[in-house]
């Protein structure tokens, strides 16, 4: 009940407050020591792999539209490994890097992906950035939600 409870506090809408989606989305993503138990740890005993459960709830934000106003930074969960190789696949090491700050930053429009890129390092300009985009989108690695809203959901692995 613990995991799924925070699970789902992360992406419903209706019956959490806002302090709880938080609180819920630091345990999921980044990790939170006040807790009695790990992310990680609860999906270990369960016997389901923790990449692949923040990849699939990184697809409910997708399909509920659930677009954050910040990113988690730098102590977020890695980007899962398949979803980086779609990536790389896609686009080489610079379309992995635009997918991982997309993972950081669930629902992260263009404009401001652009300046959060900027922020980690080296920028990308913006025309590069667009093929980059277009490319990861074609192969599934990152999804837009048609407001130029951008998710890394790996959508190859899951089903509407």
């Amino acid at each position: 009940m613990y995991l799924r409870d925070n699970v789902r506090a992360c992406y419903l809408k209706r019956g959490v407050e806002a302090w709880e989606r938080q609180l819920a989305l630091t345990w999921v993503f980044i990790g939170d020591e006040t807790q009695p138990f790990s992310f990680d740890l609860c999906c270990r005993v369960l016997e389901a792999d923790p990449q692949n459960v923040r990849a699939r709830l990184q697809y409910e934000f997708y399909l509920r539209g659930y677009v954050l106003s910040e990113p988690f930074g730098l102590l977020c969960a890695p980007l899962p490994e398949f979803i980086a190789n779609l990536a790389v696949y896609a686009a080489g090491q610079r379309g992995a890097r635009v997918t991982a700050a997309i993972w950081r930053w669930p629902g992260v429009c263009a404009r401001n992906l652009s300046a959060f890129l900027a922020t980690e390092g080296e920028p990308i300009p913006d025309r590069q950035l667009v093929e980059l985009i277009e490319r990861l989108d074609s192969t599934g690695a990152i999804q837009d939600y048609g407001a130029d809203c951008w998710f890394a959901t790996g959508r190859g692995m899951w089903s509407d």
